[in-house]
């Protein structure tokens, strides 16, 4: 009785979170993940909001959390798996049929060739990504 008591909570806290997830625009979606991830890897808020600038000085101690930071957005918004491979048919599916190919050249020129440690990868997206100036990155770049 106990193991359907909890099988119960949670299918109700998992139908919760996909309810809520199906009602939020994908911009809100987007903030909501990069403040889950704020909590989860202690990243400091003044860094976020630094780089949103396009200020990426900071202490090397943030440089490492931002770079876990970034892994963690990419991965919570679908578009990256933990091994730092980008999902670029997910990331094209957010976008307008006819802006594809232009950002399928951008998503590629930010995409590193050398294997790297998941969240370089990760890092190294996000900031390549937001010096292009996307319409679409907060889809595609989760940023």
């Amino acid at each position: 009785m106990i193991w359907i008591g909890i099988l119960f909570l949670s299918s109700v806290a998992a139908f919760r979170e996909e309810l809520t997830t199906t009602t939020l625009s994908p911009d809100a979606l987007i903030k909501r993940y990069q403040m889950e991830c704020i909590e989860e890897t202690r990243v400091d808020l003044d860094t976020i909001v630094k780089i949103r600038s396009k200020n990426w000085l900071m202490h090397y101690n943030q440089f490492l959390l931002l770079k876990d930071w970034a892994l963690c957005v990419l991965m919570k918004s679908g578009v990256m798996t933990k091994e730092g491979v980008y999902k670029i048919d997910v990331a094209m599916q957010r976008v307008p049929l006819e802006a594809r190919y232009v950002l399928e050249a951008q998503i590629d020129a930010c995409l590193t060739p050398r294997p790297l440690p998941a969240r370089d990868i990760a890092y190294i997206f996000i900031s390549c990504f937001q010096r292009m100036n996307s319409v679409f990155s907060s889809r595609v770049s989760a940023f």
